[in-house]
C-alpha cells in the first residue's frame, strides 16, 4: 500500500497490510458468531457455491493443487473458510492501493483511495456528507 501524506509518498510495510486484513477478518468473525445459527446455516450454500466457483476457475486457469486450496476441510464452516480466503486476497491486493491524505494542522482536509496505475478511484470523501450511488454505480459521499 502506498500512503501519500501531504504530497510525500510513503510505502506501508506488507506486515501492516496483513495486519489490516487480519483485523477485518477478526471483526467479521466476531460479528459472524453473533448471528443466529439458522442464518449461518442459510449462508453456507452460498459460501460453498462461491468457493466452488473459485475452485473451478483455478482448476481451469492454473492447476489442481491451486484449485484445492479453495476447498475447506470436511466439517469446516464454509462461511469462515471463505472469509479467510477473501481476507488473504484483500491482504495481497492492498499492495496496489494508494491512499492520499491532505491535512492542515488539525484535521484531514482531503482523503482519496485509488488503485495504483489505474484511473479508477474511490473519489473524494467528505466526512460530513451523505452517502449515495453515483455515476458508474460507484458509492459517493458528498
Amino acid at each position: 500500500m502506498k500512503l501519500i501524506l501531504n504530497g510525500r509518498k510513503l510505502t506501508v510495510p506488507t506486515t501492516a497490510e496483513s495486519k489490516i486484513a487480519g483485523l477485518l477478518l477478526a471483526q467479521g468473525t466476531t460479528e459472524y458468531h453473533k448471528l443466529a445459527k439458522q442464518w449461518r446455516v442459510c449462508m453456507m450454500p452460498i459460501s460453498r457455491a462461491i468457493l466452488g466457483w473459485f475452485e473451478k476457475y483455478m482448476r481451469d486457469h492454473f492447476d489442481k493443487e491451486t484449485a484445492l486450496q479453495f476447498r475447506p476441510e470436511r466439517g469446516e464452516d464454509p462461511n469462515l473458510f471463505l472469509a479467510k480466503k477473501l481476507s488473504e486476497m484483500l491482504g495481497a491486493g492492498l499492495q496496489y492501493v494508494e491512499v492520499t491524505l491532505t491535512t492542515d494542522e488539525r484535521e484531514v482536509t482531503s482523503f482519496d483511495v485509488s488503485l495504483e496505475g489505474s484511473s479508477i478511484t474511490g473519489g473524494q470523501v467528505d466526512s460530513d456528507g451523505d452517502i449515495r450511488i453515483g455515476q458508474n454505480h460507484r458509492l459517493e459521499i458528498s
